[in-house]
């Protein structure tokens, strides 16, 4: 399948890229990163992965809002066999998880986690970035990011790369690249 990021005859730039057709059988991983949606603000990316051998096989980035983001990826996950949508649930990841639960579409990411007012374990929506985990992502990243290589193993879309690959020595994590 071509890369259809970028359509020559017409010159016009498309948010969605996609290398691979869904293989029956087999299972997926969506990345979702939700941003304002603003005009001058960060990209809200969506990464499909192939689970069986990491192969990037679609990617979807733009300036788009929280809600419609939700749309796009339930709709690009119901084509990639149901796959499975993993909501970075910080900031503006919180509408679109919210949009995502009211969609109907059950293949969400949830973890566990002790609600220490009631005492128990609850299963809450989407992956949260806090000081525990953003140190788990920046180690994965320098490891997923090889610094000798152009690419990412697996990965096509080097805007995405680029970005993660400018963030990851930032002090606070997540910042925007100016």
């Amino acid at each position: 399948m071509s890369d259809y990021g970028f359509d020559e005859e017409l010159g016009a730039y498309s948010p969605i890229r996609m290398w691979a057709e869904p293989v029956e059988g087999k299972l997926y991983s969506l990345g979702v990163d939700t941003a304002e949606g603003l005009g001058h603000g960060d990209q809200s990316c969506i990464q499909v992965l192939r689970v069986d051998n990491g192969e990037q096989v679609a990617c979807y980035c733009e300036r788009i809002p929280p809600d419609l983001i939700a749309i796009i990826a339930v709709r690009m996950a119901r084509l990639y066999n149901g796959g499975l949508l993993v909501v970075e649930a910080n900031n503006h990841g919180i509408a679109t998880l919210n949009v995502l639960r009211n969609s109907g579409y059950r293949s969400i990411y949830r973890r566990r986690q002790v609600n220490r007012l009631y005492n128990r374990v609850t299963e809450e929506y989407g992956f949260k970035t806090t000081r525990s985990t953003k140190p788990l992502v920046i180690n994965a990243l320098d490891e997923a990011l090889p610094q000798h290589r152009g690419h990412h193993p697996g990965g096509r879309d080097h805007r995405g790369v680029e970005g993660l690959r400018a963030r990851r020595g930032r002090p606070h994590g997540w910042e925007p690249v100016r």
